[in-house]
């Protein structure tokens, strides 16, 4: 199925970078198959699987994951400018801050946002080896 990259979250957003990242097609699980809260992507055994338990595999949320792949393809993050203070936009309910992400050296110049640094990070680093959409289960 096709998804729109600057709308991915979650674990669609943590199963695109991980076929990035090379390690291999994830297997979506449906809310509460596991007892979770939400939906999780888990892995059958790939020969190229990351130095953790796959079940934990959360790139968008966890910056030890996130981190070295944001460094390693040169991604830099800035957050948006509110147009009013913070104070305001909670009293109005808006969403915080959003973020903004490119690569050094990208000549698309291609740039995608989400609701934190790392959020908006593994859009760039997905929507950069696929285009604006790509093919998940």
């Amino acid at each position: 199925m096709k998804h729109r990259v600057s709308t991915l979250e979650g674990a669609l957003l943590d199963a695109a970078v991980a076929r990035c990242e090379g390690y291999g097609e994830p297997v979506l699980f449906e809310a509460d198959h596991f007892g979770e809260g939400e939906a999780a992507a888990h892995w059958f055994p790939h020969p190229n699987l990351p130095p953790f338990p796959v079940s934990d595999w959360c790139p968008s949320s966890a910056w030890v994951q996130g981190g070295p792949i944001i460094e390693r393809h040169a991604i830099a993050l800035q957050p948006d400018e509110p147009l009013v203070s913070t104070e305001v936009q909670a009293a109005a309910g808006m969403p915080p801050v959003a973020w903004t992400a490119w690569q050094w050296g990208d000549p698309a110049r291609r740039m995608m946002r989400g609701a934190t640094p790392l959020v908006a990070a593994m859009r760039l680093r997905v929507a950069s080896k696929y285009g604006d959409e790509v093919d998940l289960p």
